[in-house]
């Protein structure tokens, strides 16, 4: 989620400049830290709900503001890298921490075939299964995205508008799918299939241009408030991660929701030219990959060293500490990615922006 690893490509379409691609994905994972913060989302009841319904999918629409890349073999390569090498390593490791736990109600070869099935599916079931967190499956998800959006784009015309159909149709339907399919459906291939024909909806030239205008946001913050409130008042919940989503038999929701996603995204962006000047919010957004991949066990840190002191019957106290867990848990991240960021060697082999940052591919070069 950073330059490094959320590639933006420099051809743009609505001629973002880097603070401002920054700012936009500081927002978005501020937003997924506090979705993740325990504290703050059981005292205030709804804003686990609120922020799940659109908060993720900032990123995921993200990419669709830039043209796709030219498949080709090196793309492939560079892409598995940068995005499966991190969640190789996290859920690695993630898994080695979480075992104790796990093992004590498995044995270690339901724990060793578990783990092998999240290294495959990767989905938030099974990797939340083996590592106690669900968060990993954003990475080969945005994988999946991105290649398929440079796969598709090479496509003629008339093939390519064939396949939209066809992910208009998933759109509508992913949400049908039984539990049991939703939670087998390997690297975000679901996902991807319900979130593609937003991203392209939101890619129209003269929409993405009228998002830099001074006053497109005086438009769209109100329409965001009045489908917020409406979404409180219709119940709408819905997961990405679960594939928990509205679908054709719920067309209002499904509509509210889709509504609310594009919306919210839409005046993010164009937002981002004034919130670009809050410097750390762009610093947030530059190292907005680690943060996701780390805020989690410092989050759960912060949790265990200060629940023990603490009775939470008084509602004040409570909202103090959920605050102050919060800011700790941005500043502690924001400062170890920095410093990781310092280590190059071993910070490009866990974050790679290409494969010429890994050693084997490297040594690889230089023998053929």
């Amino acid at each position: 989620m950073s330059s490094t690893e959320i590639v933006v490509e420099e051809s743009r379409i609505c001629h973002l400049s880097r603070d401002e691609i920054d700012t936009i994905k500081g927002i978005y994972i501020l937003l997924i830290v506090i979705g993740h913060n325990l504290l703050l989302t059981s005292l205030y009841q709804g804003l686990f709900v609120f922020l799940y319904n659109f908060h993720v999918y900032g990123f995921l629409l993200l990419p669709f503001v830039f043209p796709a890349k030219k498949i080709s073999r090196d793309l492939v390569i560079n892409l598995s890298v940068r995005y499966l090498v991190p969640f190789v390593v996290f859920y690695s490791i993630s898994s080695l921490m979480y075992f104790p736990i796990y093992i004590g109600a498995h044995s270690l070869w339901e724990w060793f075939g578990d783990f092998i099935l999240g290294l495959i599916v990767n989905d938030a079931y099974w990797v939340k299964k083996t590592t106690g967190f669900q968060l990993f499956w954003f990475l080969p998800t945005f994988f999946t995205l991105t290649l398929f959006r440079s796969l598709l784009n090479s496509f003629a015309s008339g093939i390519r508008q064939s396949v939209l159909l066809l992910l208009f149709v998933a759109h509508i339907t992913v949400g049908c799918l039984p539990d049991w399919a939703k939670l087998n459906i390997p690297f975000g291939i679901g996902i991807v299939a319900y979130i593609y024909i937003l991203g392209e909806s939101i890619s129209c030239d003269a929409l993405l241009s009228a998002t830099r205008s001074r006053y497109f946001s005086l438009i769209t913050v109100p329409v965001l408030l009045m489908l917020f409130f409406l979404s409180s008042k219709f119940g709408l919940r819905t997961n990405l991660a679960w594939l928990n989503l509205m679908a054709i038999s719920d067309v209002i929701l499904l509509l509210l929701h889709d509504g609310i996603v594009v919306i919210s995204f839409l005046t993010v962006l164009s937002l981002s030219r004034s919130f670009k000047k809050l410097p750390y919010l762009s610093c947030l957004g530059k190292f907005s990959l680690q943060i996701y991949l780390t805020h989690s066990f410092v989050f759960y840190f912060f949790y265990m060293l200060v629940y023990p002191l603490a009775s939470f019957d008084d509602p004040l106290l409570e909202a103090v500490v959920g605050i102050g867990s919060l800011l700790f848990t941005v500043a502690v991240t924001l400062l170890l990615s920095i410093l990781a960021s310092k280590k190059m060697g071993l910070y490009k082999m866990i974050f790679p922006s290409s494969r010429s940052d890994l050693p084997f591919f490297r040594a690889y070069s230089k023998v053929t």
